[in-house]
């Protein structure tokens, strides 16, 4: 298996960083079977960014891929 794409969250993520960040999985998940989210140096998340990380998780399924923490 490849390698998953690896998408860094950093710092305080909320609603103002939403639609950065969806556009940033939804491009992962159409370009790579397998992609990793490091959450290691998040600061904070609303609940606006826990809403996108399970809306991608089952996105990826969706489209048989992987998505992970």
């Amino acid at each position: 298996m490849a390698k998953p794409h690896l998408i860094e969250l950093k710092g305080d993520l909320g609603l103002r960083d939403a639609g950065e960040l969806a556009a940033k999985f939804r491009e992962a998940i159409e370009n790579h079977a397998a992609v990793a989210v490091a959450t290691g140096n998040l600061g904070s998340a609303d609940l606006s960014t826990v809403q996108l990380l399970v809306a991608a998780q089952k996105s990826a399924a969706r489209a048989g891929k992987s998505f992970t923490l």
